[in-house]
């Protein structure tokens, strides 16, 4: 496995953990798990990062936008 979808998959275990929080709270497994692959400060930006990116989903829900619409 290379180190792209170690980390890809490790991206997407975090997002589901905090994006299940909401529901049940983050707890010590997800956390000490997500603490073997990323640091302190990686872990911070990565909470940030699926904060914005869970609230943008739920915006374009909301709109009715449908994703892959953007043209650079």
């Amino acid at each position: 496995m290379t180190r792209t979808n170690l980390l890809d998959r490790e991206v997407g275990q975090a997002m589901s953990a905090v994006s299940a929080a909401a529901k049940k709270g983050f707890g010590d497994p997800a956390l000490a798990d997500a603490a073997q692959h990323f640091d302190d400060s990686e872990l911070a930006h990565l909470t940030g990062l699926i904060v914005a990116i869970n609230n943008w989903n739920r915006v374009m829900v909301t709109r009715r936008i449908a994703p892959g619409g953007y043209t650079p």
